[in-house]
């Protein structure tokens, strides 16, 4: 729930219009169906909260490391 009751998904699929192959990573403590499945169509890994620091420097990594689309 981003500013103007726009989500991040959104966001993201803003960013990548402009930004093709952004690394996303996506953090929320919305799990519905729904959001799941709008994480995978932007094939972006989803952290449920609360995310430890070892977890979310791994994941980091991972996007990171992933070729870009």
């Amino acid at each position: 729930r981003l500013q103007g009751g726009e989500s991040g998904f959104e966001a993201v699929g803003r960013l990548r219009e402009v930004h093709p192959g952004l690394p996303v990573l996506l953090i929320s403590g919305e799990t519905s169906p729904e959001r799941l499945r709008e994480a995978a169509r932007l094939g972006a890994p989803l952290l449920v909260k609360p995310v430890d620091s070892a977890r979310l420097l791994r994941a980091v990594d991972r996007v990171l490391r992933e070729p870009k689309r």
